[in-house]
Formats: structure tokens, sequence, C-alpha cells
């Protein structure tokens, strides 16, 4: 009876973390999409309202979902402590926190920090058009990822449990 409990458990055990890599894929490709629409949304509000980037930063915090949201509300806090870091600084911080993204992509946000609040309007504007479009690279690879590799984690979970299980019954 011991030896069938512990079976059980070894493949619920075996399941759950082929099911947890396949929703971490998933959880990528969420992540990925909630900054492309945080930077439209902060492009938008560039063009639009010409408001103050401390304030647009809290706004957009508010509005966008995680982890967006975590990377606005972090630049939006260091806004009030410019004497001790700079904007860029701030920002570039918050994209390395960023795990869902690739080196690449994380380097490509860190330099559009350098760009916001330092030139006009059109130039960053500009700049994050060019992040959005490398993001959405960085999507359509993921979504690929997940629709290629998803499945293959569940089944290997599932049949690595129940392979495990075989063997220590």
């Amino acid at each position: 009876m011991i030896r069938l409990l512990g079976g059980i458990l070894v493949a619920s055990g075996m399941t759950f973390l082929g099911f947890r890599v396949a929703r971490e894929l998933t959880e990528r490709v969420y992540g990925i999409e909630t900054m492309i629409d945080g930077l439209n949304q902060l492009r938008r509000e560039l063009k639009q309202r010409g408001r103050g980037l401390p304030e647009l930063l809290e706004q957009l915090s508010e509005q966008t979902a995680l982890p967006a949201a975590a990377l606005f509300q972090q630049c939006a806090q260091g806004c009030c402590h410019l004497d001790e870091r700079t904007l860029a600084e701030n920002w570039q911080d918050g994209v390395k926190k960023l795990r869902i993204l690739s080196r690449e992509t994380q380097m490509a946000m860190g330099a559009l920090g350098v760009v916001l609040g330092r030139y006009e309007v059109s130039g960053q504007c500009e700049a994050i058009t060019q992040v959005v479009t490398i993001l959405e690279e960085e999507r359509s690879k993921a979504k690929e990822e997940q629709r290629r590799l998803g499945k293959v984690y569940q089944v290997l979970g599932l049949t690595g449990g129940t392979f495990l299980t075989i063997l220590l019954l």
C-alpha cells in the first residue's frame, strides 16, 4: 500500500513538473505581450498628452499588468530620487529583473531607458517603436516555443512519472 502511494506521489510530482514548465512558457508569452502593450501605451501618451514622464510612468504602472507594471512602478519611484540615480539606471535595473526576455531584448530595452526623458517626443516614440518591433519578434519566437514544447513537457512529465512509478513498484 505504501509503495502504491509512493508511486502515485512520484507520478503526480513528475506530471506537475511537466505542466509547470509548460505554464512558464505560457507566462513568458503573456509577459512579453504586457510589455508590448505597456510600451505602446507609453508611446501613445507621449504623443497625445505630453505629460511629464514621472506621472505617466505612475499611471502606466496602474494600468498595465505584471511584469510591465513592475518596471513602470520602479521607474516612477526612481523619478522621485533623480539626484541619486538617473532614469536610465532605474530603467535598466528594472529591465534586468525581467527574466522573460532574452539577453538581446534586455539590451534593447535597456537602451530605451537612455532615450526616455532626454530627447524630444518624436525621438522617444521612434525608440519605443524600435523596441516594440524587437519585442514582437521575441513574442513570435516565444509563441513558437510554447506551441512546440508546451505539449512535449506535459507529456514528458506524465510519461516520466509513470515510468518512474513502474520502476519503483
